[in-house]
């Protein structure tokens, strides 16, 4: 399986049948992003604006859990590669 479906595999595992509601601003959805300038992954949320592309979780500890099941080299790999191919 590669690194992008593992990760989309974990954020749902992680939400545990709970949908994202893009309606309820209750709800924080976070995600995994990569800062180029410190190179280190980082998580943001959101709670109504969804970007293109995104993998969401409703579990703030979504970063730590994908490095500790993934491997954060792995998971850095992926985000040089997506912005390579833009």
């Amino acid at each position: 399986m590669n690194t992008l479906e593992e990760l989309k595999k974990k954020a749902e595992e992680l939400n545990a049948g709970e949908e994202i509601d893009w309606n309820n601003s209750n709800q924080m959805k976070y995600y995994i992003c990569y800062n180029y300038y410190d190179n280190k992954l980082i998580f943001e949320y959101s709670y109504g604006i969804k970007n293109l592309g995104q993998i969401y979780c409703l579990n703030e500890n979504f970063l730590e859990i994908a490095k500790e099941k993934i491997g954060e080299e792995r998971l850095i790999k992926l985000f040089k590669e997506e912005k390579d191919n833009e």
